[in-house]
């Protein structure tokens, strides 16, 4: 797969309030017979504002269930479950596992976590990390399918034995992908990408077996490296 990284960072604009807002209020003030008014509305803004505060603090955990809970529980998704999962995710990694499983278009029958995979992907995106480097192939001259037969995985032979080629790999970096949802973000605007990580050809779809790795490090040319390695099951 192609790089298509994304280096730029978007942050929000700070929110500004103009001359009508100040204009309301003293307009308010300037006007005694409206008070009670204004204290009643005051109550209701209280109350929503009470209500509002009840509802995101419940919100973000019941959003979590529903994507992360059938996941863990289906066992195939996401290996294991809990706090002990087989693949050993850190909870970015698990996030974009979520994100693809639970993806509308992805198109594999099934996504299974495979621990090797997994530890390929995590080693990837540290070597690139501590060797400052960005590319499918390391500076040894290996790509990603020779890795994934090193670490004891057995491609099928279809995979060929070109010691550096890639059929099984897409990565990201920048510092400003902190997230499964930020690295996505990147992935799913190159047409490659999006074709690998959700399966969209009749080749990635039987890719049904998948790692992902992420790691964070401070004074890297990147910062944030993020590695999806998919295959076959092993033959």
């Amino acid at each position: 797969m192609t790089k298509g990284v994304s280096l730029r960072a978007v942050y929000p604009r700070p929110v500004s309030w103009g001359r009508s807002s100040l204009a309301h209020g003293a307009l308010a003030h300037s006007l005694p017979y409206a008070q009670p008014i204004l204290w009643s509305a005051a109550r209701l803004l209280i109350l929503l504002s009470a209500l509002w505060l009840l509802t995101m603090a419940v919100a973000p955990r019941a959003r979590a269930a529903n994507i992360y809970l059938p996941l863990l529980q289906s066992g195939e998704v996401v290996a294991g479950g809990g706090g002990n999962l087989t693949c050993n995710m850190s909870e970015t990694e698990l996030g974009l596992a979520a994100i693809l499983a639970s993806h509308p278009q992805q198109a594999r029958e099934r996504m299974v976590c495979d621990p090797t995979l997994a530890r390929v992907a995590r080693e990837r995106a540290a070597d690139m990390a501590a060797r400052g480097y960005f590319d499918h192939i390391n500076p040894d001259g290996f790509g990603p399918n020779y890795m994934v037969r090193q670490a004891g995985y057995a491609l099928p032979e279809m995979y060929g034995d070109d010691p550096r080629i890639n059929m099984v790999e897409s990565i990201a970096g920048g510092f400003g992908l902190n997230s499964g949802d930020d690295a996505w973000a990147v992935w799913e605007n190159s047409e490659v990408h999006r074709t690998h990580l959700l399966g969209l050809n009749w080749f990635t779809a039987g890719q049904e077996r998948f790692g992902v790795g992420h790691v964070q490090v401070e004074g890297s040319p990147f910062t944030n490296y993020w590695v999806f390695i998919s295959a076959h099951p092993p033959q």
